[in-house]
């Protein structure tokens, strides 16, 4: 490995995988992709607007959905919709509690990653692919790091260096810390790139971001419908959502399945793995039995607490 990779005081005893279908995504040009092909098969999009609550409603005996929202965080505005599909990653709770008086159990990572200069020129640092290391935690603190190469759609002669962890955990996303990131992330990225990487500056990174990772107590995704009983009277699977997991090399597919999910009342991909209401075995409630793993029944009344229009 060390031959190939600008790696250093590898454990001798480690191995390495190396992966040829590896790759790594352009999500801004994924992105912008996946809208223009909507549009072009006559989807709209609204920006800068917030769903505030989902509403069963009947008109002309059939059942729809009354979609309130703020636009520009002022303006009200109504949409209607036959189904729905909510893929709002962190923000799930912020549509489903005050729609259907529960909320899902996530924890949601608030993950630093950095970039950091690297020798420049023919002879310098190379890293041919994107690459990880799995290691068990030291003194606490994981040791599970990652690295992506120089890409063409982004700034020469550096590469994003971090820990895949996260010592913030937050429930919600309006917690999130947004003026500062958490320090010892990158401390501790900065020891490994010290210890363990060639043609690195490890003093100060170039530039530093952060990121929300949503995750369930399974480290799995959410793929269902709303349950019915939670639905206050609207359609049966009339409602799907999708959250958490590690899944935007999965954007098509997941896609394909909320598709399948809304037209056709169902989807091969949609597996029980993925159900909302699914058990957590690890965690005990009355009599010793599993508890409910992802679905958490808020209190009507603070869920009736938020602003309706």
């Amino acid at each position: 490995m060390e031959n190939e990779y600008p790696f250093k005081k590898l454990p001798e005893a480690w191995e390495g995988i190396f992966a040829p279908d590896n790759g790594v995504i352009n999500v801004p040009l994924l992105v912008r992709t996946l809208a223009r092909l909507a549009k072009d098969y006559g989807a709209h999009t609204q920006q800068y607007t917030e769903v505030k609550r989902l509403v069963p409603v009947k008109e002309n005996g059939e059942d729809t959905w009354r979609v309130e929202t703020r636009v520009n965080g002022d303006e009200a505005v109504l949409f209607r919709a036959r189904k729905i599909i909510i893929a709002a990653g962190a923000y799930t709770n912020h549509v489903v509690q005050p729609s259907f008086n529960f909320k899902l159990k996530l924890n949601i990572w608030e993950m630093v990653a950095s970039y950091f200069s690297v020798n420049a020129g023919p002879s310098g640092t190379l890293f041919p692919s994107m690459w990880f290391q799995f290691a068990n935690d030291k003194h606490g603190r994981s040791r599970l790091f990652y690295g992506f190469p120089t890409v063409e759609w982004g700034p020469p002669n550096v590469c994003r260096i971090a820990v895949d962890a996260a010592t913030r955990q937050i429930t919600d996303p309006n917690l999130r810390c947004g003026s500062v990131v958490n320090p010892e992330d990158i401390h501790d990225t900065q020891q490994f790139i010290k210890e363990h990487l060639v043609g690195v500056d490890h003093m100060t990174p170039a530039y530093t971001l952060s990121c929300l990772q949503t995750n369930t107590f399974d480290n799995m995704f959410v793929l269902d419908y709303i349950p019915e009983q939670y639905l206050q009277g609207g359609a049966r699977d009339s409602v799907a959502v999708f959250t958490a997991g590690w899944a935007m090399k999965f954007v098509p597919l997941i896609g394909r399945a909320l598709k399948d999910m809304v037209l056709n009342g169902h989807s091969e991909y949609a597996l029980d793995e993925f159900k909302i209401d699914r058990l957590d075995p690890k965690s005990k409630g009355k009599y010793g039995k599993p508890q409910a793993g992802i679905i958490d029944e808020a209190d009507a009344d603070f869920a009736n607490s938020w602003e309706h229009l």
